[in-house]
């Protein structure tokens, strides 16, 4: 389910910045948090608990437990239906340099941007964890998170499908992203 939902440019021989995108849509969450209980030995409960807020910090969704086929709602209480739904959404991504040089991530979120079939480009709301300012032989983690509802109308408004954009030093790296999978 998590693989099924991200992407990468692992096989693109056109850069040396190598990158996986992991969106967090409900269905990710929901796997994230199986792992976990598998993991720490967590009750029903615990799980739960931790799907849900994982899910309104990352996408402003919640999911309905008393329900035998577990909805997920979106904050004005409606059943998730459609992407524009989302308020934001959240991606784990992870880079890495496989070249001799280095490259300045110190300002990476200048850098970062989701693009939609419009050709429009949103700027992330918050970008967190990074620990280096150099990405050369080790890889880089962190999460980036865009706010989907816009002043403008929804960002995914009308879009099957969107890219996940990073402006490397060498080229950009546009990494396409679906929005059926997006439950």
């Amino acid at each position: 389910m998590i693989m099924e939902a991200g992407n990468h440019n692992l096989r693109d021989d056109r850069s040396h910045i190598k990158a996986i995108v992991t969106p967090y849509y409900p269905s990710v969450v929901k796997a994230i948090g199986r792992r976990a209980q598998s993991l720490y030995h967590w009750s029903e409960t615990q799980y739960q608990d931790y799907v849900n807020q994982l899910l309104r910090e990352s996408s402003g969704m919640y999911i309905d437990w008393d329900n035998p086929n577990e909805p997920v709602h979106d904050t004005e209480l409606h059943i998730l239906q459609k992407p524009a739904q989302f308020d934001s959404l959240l991606f784990l991504l992870s880079l890495s340099n496989i070249g001799s040089g280095s490259w300045d991530i110190s300002q990476l979120e200048r850098n970062l941007f989701l693009v939609n079939e419009k050709n429009k480009t949103l700027a992330p709301f918050t970008v967190w964890g990074r620990r280096m300012n150099l990405l050369a032989g080790i890889d880089e983690t962190m999460f980036v998170k865009f706010q989907l509802r816009t002043e403008t109308g929804h960002f995914l408004e009308g879009s099957t499908r969107y890219y996940f954009l990073i402006q490397d030093p060498e080229n950009k790296i546009k990494i396409e992203l679906s929005t059926a999978t997006m439950k």
